[in-house]
């Protein structure tokens, strides 16, 4: 963790300086005070994000909720105003090799402009959340299912950004798709919570036949994970930590995030718990590593979250690589079904570009 945190802030360190320039060269600050004041605001600013964070996973205040408001909010500004800057000084540096005459002052205007209007815009469209409709059909798929709905949301991350109305929300566009089933994949919560149930208690109104079965993500486990599981369970949905059910002729399974970020563990998990690899099977795992390994124990289709595509363009293609294609959508494994979600909420700046929120509707044929 502090090995994550020491890049973040090499990162963070060098962006906060190139925004720097690229500010002192457009607003032409030759005045020696101000370039102090600026450094000074800079440097407070190029560590406020992880300063937040680190408050925001201890405490919960109204303070540490403030904070880690707008350092996240700067943050996402950052990100632009920092690819803004590179544009910035790469053409500066081109035209400077050619007889193009321009105005450099207000060619770097135009691109902060551009900055700001797009972080303005991903945050807007990171609170517009879609419906994203798909079609599976595995072999043997039992006739209870054919025609059925499940419905999947993964990575609310309700906290200190996402409270309760996003719960009711959720509820709201839920209820309207009359699933069967309902598969909640993780991160529902985001850093310390006083009251995790709080934040979820318009979750208790969900309703689905078949019933709703939760799986852990990677920020219930940064700590104990039992505050958050115990919250879940009131509200009436059903954990399903490293165990299968049956439903209807279909093997449901949830493990999870933890004790399967291992490989080999991984495996073994899945061999004690998936007994018979010739029926249908559905794993819910909030994470799309170790594909092999489900697919190697006849699992039919594989539903996760966890990467929200990046969340802004163009991080989008590192999740691509860094997910062998697998960070969103639905795509074939060998003999295996793989859906992976971009997730509801956000994590960090609360924005999305080239990415949306969704909740997935899946229908079994």
């Amino acid at each position: 963790m502090i090995f994550f945190f020491g890049i973040i802030a090499g990162v963070l360190l060098i962006a906060h300086v190139i925004v720097y320039k690229t500010f002192v060269s457009i607003f032409v600050v030759t005045n020696k005070k101000k370039r102090v004041i600026l450094r000074v605001v800079f440097s407070v600013l190029a560590f406020s994000f992880i300063i937040a964070s680190s408050i925001e996973s201890t405490y919960d205040s109204l303070f540490s909720k403030i904070f880690y408001i707008v350092s996240a909010i700067w943050t996402g500004f950052l990100f632009y105003l920092f690819i803004a800057g590179c544009t910035y000084w790469v053409t500066k540096w081109i035209l400077s090799h050619t007889h193009i005459q321009t105005s450099y002052i207000a060619l770097g205007k135009i691109l902060l402009m551009c900055a700001c209007v797009v972080t303005i815009y991903g945050m807007i469209h990171a609170r517009d959340i879609t419906i994203t409709s798909i079609a599976v059909s595995l072999p043997h798929t039992p006739t209870e299912w054919v025609g059925k709905k499940a419905v999947w949301i993964s990575d609310t991350h309700f906290g200190k950004i996402y409270t309760s109305l996003l719960a009711q929300e959720l509820v709201n566009k839920i209820q309207n798709i009359h699933p069967e089933i309902i598969f909640v994949g993780g991160d529902v919560f985001d850093g310390a919570i006083k009251n995790p149930q709080e934040k979820i208690q318009p979750f208790s109104q969900l309703y689905a036949p078949w019933g709703t079965y939760f799986i852990t993500g990677n920020h219930e486990e940064f700590s104990d994970p039992s505050p958050y599981i115990e919250a879940v369970q009131k509200v009436g949905m059903k954990p399903l930590m490293n165990e299968q059910v049956k439903m209807h002729g279909m093997n449901l399974i949830g493990v999870d995030y933890k004790s399967t970020t291992q490989t080999d563990q991984f495996l073994k998990i899945l061999t004690n718990i998936h007994t018979n690899k010739e029926e249908p099977s559905i794993l819910l795992k909030h994470v799309p590593f170790d594909l092999d390994v489900a697919a190697q124990e006849g699992i039919s289709l594989q539903i996760s979250g966890h990467t929200h595509v990046g969340q802004t363009f163009p991080i989008n293609l590192i999740t691509n690589l860094v997910y062998k294609g697998f960070d969103y959508g639905l795509h074939m494994f060998k003999t295996m079904e793989v859906y992976t979600s971009s997730g509801v909420g956000t994590w960090g700046p609360p924005m999305r570009v080239g990415t949306s929120a969704e909740i997935v509707v899946i229908e079994f044929q």
